[in-house]
């Protein structure tokens, strides 16, 4: 029984992941295309699907990365003077928080039932 909880646990986790990702690129996109100047300030990130034309793998990458934690926890500056840019916000902390809660539940089944 376990690993069709674990199959079932991933399947729905994955797709919450793979929506943080499309939500954070296209925010990450709105600030590259509307706010240049805090995404060079940013250290030029990538996405993890959209990857701009001066982007650097690199560098880009570990841009993103401490991108994806700061957003979490408080969104960029010019993003409270956009009324557009509060729903993306939520909706990708919605899909983080969902997909860390269902990754714990995993783990938790995974170690606590190991058969």
């Amino acid at each position: 029984m376990t690993p069709l909880i674990l199959v079932l646990l991933f399947v729905t986790a994955a797709p919450a992941l793979i929506y943080a990702f499309l939500v954070f690129d296209e925010i990450l996109e709105k600030e590259y295309r509307e706010h240049r100047t805090e995404w060079e300030k940013a250290g030029r990130p990538i996405g993890f699907f959209w990857v701009p034309k001066e982007g650097k793998v690199l560098a880009g990458s570990a841009a993103r990365n401490r991108l994806w934690m700061s957003w979490f926890f408080s969104p960029p500056t010019w993003s409270k003077s956009r009324s557009d840019a509060a729903p993306l916000f939520k909706k990708l902390k919605i899909a983080e928080i969902t997909f860390v809660s269902l990754w714990v539940v995993m783990m938790i089944v995974l170690f606590a039932f190991p058969k």
